[in-house]
């Protein structure tokens, strides 16, 4: 179908299998509505849709796998929406690859989120999701950005190469888990944590950056363990009017006579710990 509103719509609809179709040119590619649960969307070719390639809204327990939803506005948008697993898609040349609005406890896995022009992978308000061994690579602004989203896990996800920006960016987003991440040759940070309290970050890699990581505008009480940060132009670490945070086991090494390993800044009151740290 072509130049529609929808080109398929389910509401109120269960266990339905929505399988190897081409879906284009209309405002969305697929719409599960209120209480659309427990279908399985696999397999579809889903482009140049202006409003969404796959949205979900209201809905939980859904299965996507293996699609392919490129020149949309966001390829898949999950609104409110809950238990969904999004597993093995490719959505490219977006404006954003993957969006989540007021959504929880859903899973990305083995995703590939490249060329879009804003974001890979935006979180808005949504909390305790995982998002485990995706490629949020080559995007215009962010590989990850996470705004007022808590409690979600980060683990084996590749955020390299976006042009603009930063790997993973987090603002007002606290109580989360970064476990061997790699963000290498993003245009100014691996990881950029702002007003983002209580994060843990452990084994994490980001080379080639502009500056490994940044905790900034009170990202206080953040945990940074043994993450590899061994490139860097700038700085390895800055931190910036942010308190309370633990800095353990990080080996770093300086790339240029000019470059700092850790850097702190406008931080007055609290505490920074650095402990077992290895600075060449």
């Amino acid at each position: 179908r072509s130049s529609r509103d929808t080109g398929i719509f389910l509401d109120f609809s269960l266990n339905n299998i929505i399988l190897n179709n081409s879906i284009s040119s209309n405002a969305r590619g697929i719409l599960l509505s209120t209480s659309s649960n427990n279908n399985t969307i696999q397999g579809n070719n889903i482009s140049f849709n202006t409003c969404s390639g796959i949205h979900l809204y209201i809905n939980s327990n859904n299965t996507f796998f293996s699609n392919i939803a490129n020149s949309n506005n966001r390829a898949i948008f999950l609104e409110s929406s809950s238990g969904n697993n999004v597993t093995s898609n490719i959505a490219e040349s977006n404006q954003y690859g993957f969006y989540a609005a007021s959504s929880s406890n859903n899973a990305l896995i083995s995703n590939t989120f490249k060329f879009n022009n804003v974001d890979g992978v935006y979180l808005d308000t949504s909390s305790n999701n995982v998002l485990s061994s995706n490629i949020a690579s080559v995007n215009n602004v962010y590989g990850i950005n996470s705004y007022l989203s808590s409690n979600n896990t980060f683990t084996n996800n590749t955020v390299s190469s976006n042009p603009s920006n930063s790997g993973i960016y987090f603002s007002s987003s606290s109580n989360n888990t970064l476990i061997s991440n790699t963000a290498n040759s993003n245009a100014f940070y691996g990881f950029s944590i702002e007003a983002s309290s209580n994060n843990v970050l452990i084994n994490n890699t980001a080379n080639s950056n502009n500056r490994a990581i940044s905790l900034h505008s009170g990202s206080n009480n953040n945990t940074v363990i043994n993450n590899n940060f061994s490139i860097y132009s700038t700085e390895a670490m800055r931190i910036t009017s942010s308190t309370g945070n633990l800095l353990k086991d990080q080996p770093i090494g300086a790339y240029t006579l000019t470059s700092a390993g850790f850097a702190i800044e406008n931080t007055s009151s609290g505490k920074i710990v650095f402990l077992n740290n290895t600075i060449t």
